[in-house]
């Protein structure tokens, strides 16, 4: 016997053989189960008049499984939609304490202008209006003690070398 014989002797038994094994297993399904993720997949073999005959005691689990599921679902499409909501309550709060900062902001800054400014007039008001209330001197400013009241301005006008450095208007 050749091994070529051999060879397609061998192909044809294999092809019988599937052949009678898909006759058998014509009406029949596979189920597989998996325990633990370690473990293997458990196999089951019915025939299909097997399932129709036990699919009357599974269908009450199924529609229970099924209405469960449903009944979850709903649940968390409730949850889901007041999640929405509230979020969006957080943000417009959010938005209105935003704005909220910003008002003060602007209040604060008004605030220290008008303090600056308040701080400035003493100064910008002219040396012979004095000031109701006493207010210290701005830091630049010169001190109050001063020698110029001692001195005649008559004998500085007569002054020759006063007359170079400052124009004296005649009275």
């Amino acid at each position: 016997m050749s091994q070529a014989s051999s060879s397609s002797n061998v192909t044809e038994l294999l092809l019988c053989f599937r052949n009678q094994q898909a006759k058998h297993n014509e009406h029949r399904m596979e189920v597989g189960t998996r325990h633990l993720l370690c473990l293997p997949p458990e196999r089951f073999s019915f025939t299909r008049d097997e399932i129709l005959d036990h699919i009357h005691e599974a269908w009450p689990h199924v529609g229970n499984y099924i209405t469960e599921i449903s009944d979850e679902r709903n649940a968390l499409e409730k949850e889901l939609f007041q999640e929405k909501s509230d979020n969006h309550q957080l943000c417009d709060d959010m938005d209105d304490l935003q704005e909220r900062i910003q008002d003060l902001e602007t209040q604060l800054m008004s605030l220290r202008v008008t303090n600056i400014s308040s701080e400035c007039s003493p100064m910008l008001t002219s040396p012979t209006e004095s000031p109701s209330v006493i207010v210290s001197p701005h830091p630049l400013a010169s001190p109050e003690k001063g020698t110029y009241s001692h001195k005649h301005p008559r004998k500085l006008a007569e002054d020759s070398s006063f007359r170079n450095y400052v124009l004296i208007h005649d009275e």
